[in-house]
C-alpha cells in the first residue's frame, strides 16, 4: 500500500499523543519449564535463559543457568509451553491501519478457520448494504467503507465482480446513495470506488448529471492514479492508485467530517494504542511501518512508541518515502530510548496490487481470468527513473525497501539496483516487499534466480558487487487470494485445473528461494491482512488455499508448485531474518547471549504441533527489553 494523500486525522493523531520514556528498570529473571526455541543459526532449542536488566545473560541447560539464580531472581515457569524471541512484523502500516479503522468495516469472510468476526460480507451487494444500513461513525457527511475486495466477492453471488468494476458508481448510487458522498477503499489499498457525489464534493465534477473528464474542474491525478471513464468519458467511480484518491480525502479533511471521526481526537488516539496492543497480543514485539508518509506521521509514530512510558508493548521502526527522506539518518537503534523508536530506511513503491490486477507482469493477465482487461498492469517507473530517483540515496548507503508484486517490476528494480551497484556499492540491506509473482515456470522466467544472481555478485553475465537483496512476503496472498490468483494469473476456476507450470506455481516462492541460498521474510501489509505471525508461520508450511466462497476446512486446497517450508524455517522467517533485513540482528531476533529480551511465550511448541493447527497455539506473554505484558486469552 501506498501513503493516502494527505490526512488532517494523522496530524490531529500526532499532536494528542504525548508520553515520555521511563529509564530503564532493573529486572532480574530465569524462564524455564518448556522448549526455549532460539532461533540461532544452530537450531539450538534449550531448557532456560537468565535475564538481566533487559539482555539475556545465560541461554542454556536448566541446572547451568539456575546457577545464575539469587534471592531476588524471579523463577519464570513455562508449564511445559514455548519461549521463542519475539515476532519481528517486516511490513505493516499502522498509520492507515488506524485511519481506515474509523470507517465501515467491508472486508469480505476470511477462511473459517482464521475468521473472528461474527458477521462478515461476502458479495459487493452484501458489502454495500453495510455501508447503507452501518455506517461508521454516524453523521458524518461523507459514507466511507474499507475493505471490499472484488478479486474474491461476485456481484450478488450470480454476477462477477467485473460487472461493478465496470460502473462502480451507479452500483453504489442504487444501493447505498446517490446524493451522499461515499467512497470505498479496496482491500488491496490501490483502488477505491466513488459514487459522482464524491466527486462533486471533492470539487473535480460540477454535477452528478454532467461528471466527465471533459468537464473535469481538477487536472487529473498523476501517473500511476487515474479515474476512468466510460466510453462516453463519464467517470465510472473506478479510482486506480492511490494518487486518485487525494481529492476526495482532501475534501473530506476540509468539511466536517474530521470533527465526526475524531471528536477531540481522543477516540482515534485510544484506538491507535489499542490496535498497538493487538499487535503485540499476537506476539509482535518490533513492527516496521513501511513508508510513513508526511504530515508529521514520522513524529506520530516516535510518540505511539513512547506513549506507554516503562511498558512498551513493542517496538516501532518506521521508512519513510524515497521522496520525503532529506536529510534523515537511518537510525536502527538508538540507545537514547532503548531501542523503541528509528527510522530504518527508505520506501519505494514499483508497481500495483497483483490482486487489484495493477501489479506489473512480463506475461499479459490470463485472458481467462478476472483481469484480463488490465492487459500486463503498470509499473510505476521503468529502471531507468529508478535509477535516477534512487541514485542519491543509493550513494549515501541508505537501507532501501521496495514494493514489488509483478515480475515485470521484479525485474524493473533488479536491473536498476545492478546498474546502482556497479557505479557506487551499497551494503545496507535490501528487502524486495511482497516479490509475489516470481517468474512463469512453463516461460523459463526466474526472478528468484536473478535475486541470487545479485546476491552473488553477477548481473546478466557479469560481475557486479554483491548486493545483500531479501524478499518478504504477504503470504496472505497464498492463503486468502491463493484461489483468485490462480484465476488471475492462470484462468483457473477451480483447484481441478491447478497449474503445477502455471505463474501460481510461483506465488511468494519461499522453498525455491532457500534453495537459491535468498533469505525471505513474511509480513501482513496491515491493513491489507491480518497481524498474525503464527498465522504466517501456518500458511508458510502448509500452502493452503481456498477458491472464494468455499472457505471450510473441507474446502481447503494446495496451492501448486511445491513451494511449502518447514516450520522452523517459517520460524525463522518471522524472528531473526526480518530482524536482520532492518538492521537489527545485533540486538534482537534470536535468543542468544547478550541480546536485547525481546520474547514471547507460548503454550505450545510451534516446532511440534501438527501444522494445520500452529494458528491455535495461544500467546501468553511477551516482553520487551525484559518487561512483561501478559496476554490473557479473549
Amino acid at each position: 500500500m501506498r501513503p493516502i494523500g494527505r490526512h488532517p486525522a494523522l496530524l490531529v493523531i500526532s499532536l494528542a499523543l504525548t508520553a515520555c520514556l521511563s529509564n530503564r528498570l532493573e529486572n532480574d529473571f530465569i524462564i524455564h519449564g518448556g522448549d526455549v526455541v532460539t532461533m540461532d543459526n544452530a537450531g539450538t532449542v534449550a531448557e532456560a535463559i537468565w535475564v538481566r536488566n533487559g539482555r539475556i545473560e545465560a541461554v542454556g541447560p536448566r541446572d547451568e543457568v539456575m546457577r545464575h539464580r539469587t534471592r531476588t531472581t524471579e523463577l519464570i515457569d513455562l508449564e511445559g509451553g514455548a519461549l521463542l524471541p519475539g515476532f519481528v512484523e517486516p511490513h505493516l502500516h499502522l498509520d492507515v491501519t488506524a485511519f481506515m479503522s474509523v470507517f465501515t468495516d467491508l472486508n469480505p469472510c476470511l477462511p473459517d478457520r482464521y475468521e473472528t468476526r461474527k458477521q462478515c460480507p461476502v458479495t459487493i451487494f452484501e458489502a454495500l448494504d453495510v455501508l447503507k444500513q452501518h455506517p461508521k461513525p454516524a453523521g458524518a457527511a461523507w459514507l466511507v467503507g474499507n475493505g471490499i475486495d472484488p478479486s474474491l466477492m461476485t456481484l450478488d453471488g450470480t454476477r462477477p465482480s467485473s460487472v461493478f468494476h465496470t460502473d462502480p458508481a451507479r452500483f453504489i448510487a442504487e444501493r447505498v446513495s446517490a446524493t451522499k458522498p461515499a467512497i470505498i477503499l479496496d482491500k488491496s489499498g490501490h483502488l477505491a470506488y466513488a459514487n459522482l457525489a464524491a466527486f462533486v464534493a471533492a470539487g473535480i465534477c460540477e454535477s452528478t448529471a454532467n461528471c466527465t473528464r471533459a468537464t473535469a474542474k481538477k487536472p487529473l491525478p498523476p501517473s500511476p492514479g487515474k479515474w476512468e471513464v466510460d466510453g462516453q468519458g463519464v467517470f465510472t467511480g473506478l479510482l486506480v492508485e492511490q494518487e486518485a484518491y487525494e481529492d476526495f480525502t482532501e475534501a473530506m479533511g476540509r468539511q466536517e467530517d474530521l470533527q465526526v471521526l475524531v471528536p477531540l481526537s481522543r477516540g482515534l488516539i485510544e484506538h491507535t494504542g489499542a490496535i498497538v496492543r493487538q499487535f503485540a497480543r499476537a506476539g509482535v514485539t518490533t513492527m516496521v511501518n513501511g513508508g510513513t508518509g508526511a504530515d508529521g506521521s514520522v513524529d506520530l509514530l516516535r510518540r505511539v512508541a513512547s506513549r506507554f512510558g516503562a511498558r512498551p508493548p513493542l517496538r516501532i521502526r518506521a521508512t519513510v518515502p524515497w521522496q520525503s527522506a532529506g536529510a534523515q539518518k537511518p537510525s536502527p537503534w538508538d540507545e537514547s530510548d532503548d531501542g523503541l523508536f528509528g527510522v530504518t530506511g527508505i520506501k519505494v513503491w514499483a508497481d500495483g496490487s497483483t490482486q487489484g490486477c495493477t501489479a506489473a507482469l512480463i506475461d499479459p493477465y490470463d485472458v481467462q481470468g478476472q483481469c484480463a482487461s488490465a492487459s500486463k498492469g503498470m509499473a510505476d517507473y521503468d529502471p531507468g527513473q529508478l535509477i535516477a530517483n534512487l541514485e542519491p540515496l543509493w550513494k549515501r548507503g541508505w537501507p532501501i525497501q521496495i514494493h514489488v508484486n509483478g515480475d515485470q517490476a521484479i525485474l524493473n528494480v533488479l536491473s536498476a539496483f545492478a546498474a546502482l551497484q556497479a557505479e557506487t556499492p551499497n551494503d545496507s540491506p535490501i528487502v524486495l516487499l511482497h516479490f509475489t509473482v516470481g517468474g512463469h515456470p512453463a516461460a523459463r522466467e526466474d526472478m528468484v534466480r536473478k535475486v541470487a544472481d545479485l546476491r552473488a555478485g553477477r548481473w546478466l553475465g557479469k560481475p557486479v558487487p554483491p548486493i545483500d537483496v531479501s524478499v518478504s512476503h504477504l503470504i496472505g496472498h497464498v492463503a486468502y487470494w491463493g484461489g483468485a490468483l490462480q484465476n488471475i494469473l492462470d484462468g483457473v476456476s477451480g483447484p481441478a485445473q491447478a497449474d503445477a507450470n502455471g505463474r501460481a506455481a510461483r506465488l511468494d516462492p519461499a522453498r525455491h528461494e532457500l534453495a537459491l541460498g535468498v533469505p525471505f521474510s513474511l509480513h501482513s501489509d496491515s491493513p491489507v491482512g491480518p497481524v498474525k505471525p503464527l498465522w504466517y508461520v501456518e500458511q508458510a508450511v502448509t500452502r493452503n488455499t481456498w477458491f472464494y466462497p468455499k472457505l471450510t476446512d473441507a474446502d481447503v486446497h494446495t496451492m501448486p508448485g511445491g513451494q511449502n517450508v518447514t516450520i522452523h524455517e517459517a520460524l525463522r522467517a518471522v524472528t531473526l531474518e526480518p530482524a536482520r533485513q532492518n538492521g537489527l540482528d545485533r540486538h534482537i531476533g534470536s535468543i542468544e547471549k547478550g541480546k536485547i529480551a525481546d520474547l514471547v511465550i507460548l503454550d505450545k511448541n510451534p516446532l511440534e504441533q501438527p501444522p494445520n493447527e500452529i494458528h491455535r497455539i495461544q500467546v501468553l506473554t511477551t516482553f520487551v527489553g525484559g518487561f512483561r505484558n501478559e496476554w490473557p486469552e479473549e
